[in-house]
């Protein structure tokens, strides 16, 4: 009767243990709409609710039904996730309990032989004590929860409350990846119509001007060239030649627009120096134009993106500097490693400057930079700026402008890093 007893109590506790995880992640879920935001959570309460040094999970992933990946981790010294190992199915603890579903817990000097690999260099915490569960699902386990180090360390007991947990895990798991993939798809579906507006807003106003220009300049020609004088003619020709490569130009800016949404491209380390080096000798005209003073690091700090479209932000960014810079532009150049793992990449200007509500509007499409130019250039498309945002939040970064009025602006990116070492 005892026994009964407590075995119902224990199961009271572990539904209560349940409940409450799954209530906190919910809530999480609904303020963040990202998984990686309820996982970290669930790793933290577990460290609570089981009085555990570290947590690690690990997961299938969907190109990878026979390895397992570390998709989260606790506290921060386990927090660089993609220096931990693939985990093959069936091998060391977490193999074994993603493969089997039955829980493994070892102990002083056996912890050690169950990891199978080099996991506590990893970790930096010396590991004396480890229990894994199986995450559940429908019909397999979806992975493995590690926990580590339990001050008095693990008893029988402590595998069904982990088993509680995992099964939060389990069901919180699957709730945040649907309700990610919903929230992508309505971003998605945004951005589609974000570029239907900038496809319709380009060809009836963008294009329809130099168009109407060109019809225009033709129908002199046809008509009138016998009465033009040669200079004349030269100047139908130039305006002809400068018309068409602005609607080739804005042309091109929308299949970028449309390609950087629906393309998957190689995510690689990039010589950001030689990207640098590319972007600068296409606009070296600009330059030259603009007799621009451009200062450049001595030293680039390297990150992970695509390199044809990072040139184009730097092309993009540093062509608006001299447009839109002093008398002559002075253009300087940099990169800032952050303590996040990201670099922080950078143009700053000697131009006018931007008022609180323009710069909210910088990276908005068809937003005009034109009557802050102090070069005469003439009007852009508006879409150059919110392009370069669309890609660098495709490559895991963000964008940023600052900037007081009268005393120049700083646009910047932010790219995943290379380096394991980072300023503060």
């Amino acid at each position: 009767m005892g026994n009964g007893s407590e075995q119902d109590h224990q199961t009271i506790d572990e539904k209560a243990i349940t409940t409450c995880l799954l209530q906190g992640a919910n809530r999480v879920l609904v303020e963040t709409r990202r998984c990686k935001s309820v996982l970290a959570y669930l790793l933290q309460e577990t460290a609570v609710h089981l009085d555990v040094e570290g947590c690690l999970l690990w997961l299938f992933e969907e190109e990878l039904t026979d390895t397992l990946v570390c998709k989260a981790a606790y506290p921060d010294p386990l927090a660089n996730l993609h220096h931990y190992p693939l985990l093959p199915l069936g091998i060391g603890v977490v193999g074994q309990v993603a493969q089997t579903g039955e829980a493994q817990l070892a102990a002083d000097e056996f912890a050690d032989q169950f990891l199978a690999l080099d996991i506590q260099a990893i970790t930096a915490i010396p590991i004396h004590s480890l229990l894994a569960v199986s995450i559940p699902d429908e019909k397999s386990p979806m992975g493995a929860l590690l926990v580590l180090n339990k001050k008095d360390g693990f008893a029988s007991e402590d595998i069904q409350t982990a088993e509680a947990v995992a099964a939060a895990f389990g069901i919180a798991i699957n709730n945040a990846q649907l309700v990610e993939s919903l929230h992508k798809q309505t971003i998605d579906l945004e951005e589609r119509n974000e570029d239907l507006d900038a496809f319709a807003h380009s060809v009836a106003h963008d294009l329809q001007n130099p168009l109407s220009r060109i019809v225009g300049f033709a129908e002199l020609l046809k008509f009138k060239y016998e009465d033009l004088s040669t200079k004349d003619r030269q100047y139908v020709a130039d305006s002809l030649r400068t018309d068409a490569t602005k609607m080739s130009s804005i042309i091109q800016e929308l299949l970028l627009l449309a390609s950087v949404r629906k393309t998957e491209i190689p995510i690689k380390p990039l010589s950001m120096q030689e990207v640098v080096n590319h972007a600068l000798a296409r606009i070296s005209h600009l330059v030259k134009q603009y007799n621009a003073e451009l200062i450049l690091p001595e030293q680039w700090h390297n990150a992970m993106g695509y390199g044809p479209w990072v040139e184009e932000v730097w092309e993009n960014y540093v062509s608006n500097a001299l447009k839109y810079g002093g008398q002559p532009p002075r253009v300087e150049l940099g990169s800032t490693p952050l303590r996040n793992g990201t670099v922080r990449f950078w143009v700053k200007d000697n131009g006018q400057g931007f008022s609180v509500e323009e710069q909210s509007q910088l990276f908005v499409p068809f937003s005009k930079l034109e009557k802050k130019s102090q070069n005469g250039n003439g009007k852009s498309s508006g879409l150059g700026l919110s392009i370069v945002r669309r890609i660098i939040e495709k490559l895991g970064g963000r964008v940023n402008a600052t900037s007081i009025e009268g005393q120049g602006s700083v646009f910047s990116f932010t790219l995943p890093g290379t380096e394991e070492k980072w300023e503060e």
